[in-house]
């Protein structure tokens, strides 16, 4: 009697959704955060479907759960953020790594950022114009730079004559 030679392969697992897309302007809010599910084990599964996620080298993007299990019929909800702040004009991509250690499965979520230039907003040419008699009128000047980068100024004062 020959022996039977029987092929196992390993389960399919979709993800939905298989990508994300973020986009960002520099200068705005952060994108919101984004969701993918991890579904269940088939029914008459024994147990539930245990995962792993990490984003390898991608320091701009955050996973919450980094692990966990979805139950059997039912799925796991996972929140994708990207963290653009400090990250220049183009395009940034990535994978997330979803490992399914019981079934030796591997699931990879492509993930993109695009991040656009920021609409410059300043005004080159303030005035301020303060008319002071000669009763001693005091005039406070307050600059307030509400970006995370220097921002560069210059005060003139003229005379009653404009000099």
């Amino acid at each position: 009697m020959s022996p039977n030679l029987i092929t196992v392969s390993a389960p399919v697992i979709v993800v939905t959704p298989s990508s994300l897309s973020f986009q960002y302007r520099i200068g705005d809010p952060a994108p919101p955060a984004q969701t993918f599910s991890i579904p269940s084990c088939a029914a008459g599964s024994a147990g539930a479907r245990t995962f792993t996620i990490d984003a390898p080298g991608a320091n701009w993007l955050t996973v919450s759960p980094t692990s966990g299990s979805a139950p059997t019929g039912g799925s796991t909800s996972v929140t994708v953020t990207v963290l653009p702040v400090g990250l220049p004009a183009g395009s940034a991509t990535s994978s997330l790594r979803v490992r399914f250690a019981n079934e030796g499965v591997v699931v990879d979520i492509p993930v993109s950022l695009t991040v656009q230039a920021g609409t410059s907003t300043t005004n080159t040419n303030q005035v301020l114009s303060h008319v002071a008699d000669s009763a001693g009128w005091q005039t406070t000047i307050i600059l307030m730079n509400l970006d995370t980068q220097a921002a560069p100024y210059s005060l003139r004062f003229y005379g009653s004559q404009a000099t």
